[in-house]
């Protein structure tokens, strides 16, 4: 967790209430799982998550080790891709296809992943996206998926601290299965 706040805390934002908003909500997340790792993912269907982060879990989750990004315009299209696959069924999508950000709830339960496996694996694309940005301003598709991003991050926390930290107790620590099982 502190390795991981580090690298986010170095994204050069350029729409820095959003982006510090949603780190400070992610640490506040971690803080309610009591700084666990999940050993369950975030659920992923094949070939959507970038390779970049992939790429980072294979070289051990090293913040001192440069993740390398082949193509910011392929990083950019998967991590949209890959975050619309990650949206809970009742969250409602816009007209590209993506999570729209809106005034309904529902349960979280899926990305409930605390750690190393969970929302991290989703807010390090948008640093890397954002170091790949050859603007000072971030592009408005970056602030609209940190926003995004910003208002799972708060569902999350919304209901980590009365629903999730006592599965997590339950299944992950004690047997290391997923809460979701």
């Amino acid at each position: 967790m502190r390795d991981g706040g580090a690298l986010l805390e170095a994204c050069p934002a350029g729409d820095a209430e959003d982006w510090a908003a949603a780190v400070t909500t992610w640490a506040l997340l971690e803080e309610a799982y009591g700084f666990h790792t999940s050993t369950a993912a975030l659920p992923s269907k094949p070939g959507l998550r970038p390779a970049e982060v992939a790429q980072w879990i294979k070289y051990g989750r090293s913040t001192t080790r440069e993740t390398q990004v082949e193509s910011q315009e392929k990083l950019v299209e998967k991590w949209w891709q890959w975050w619309a696959s990650l949206a809970p069924q009742w969250c409602k999508k816009d007209e590209e296809g993506r999570p729209a950000i809106g005034e309904e709830t529902g349960d979280w339960g899926a990305l409930a992943h605390p750690g190393g496996n969970g929302m991290l694996t989703v807010l390090l694309p948008l640093v890397w996206w954002r170091r790949g940005e050859t603007s000072e301003v971030a592009s408005e598709d970056w602030v609209a998926a940190v926003r995004d991003v910003g208002w799972v991050l708060k569902g999350l926390l919304s209901t980590a601290n009365n629903k999730y930290v006592p599965l997590l107790t339950r299944c992950d620590s004690t047997n290391h299965r997923s809460h979701a099982e």
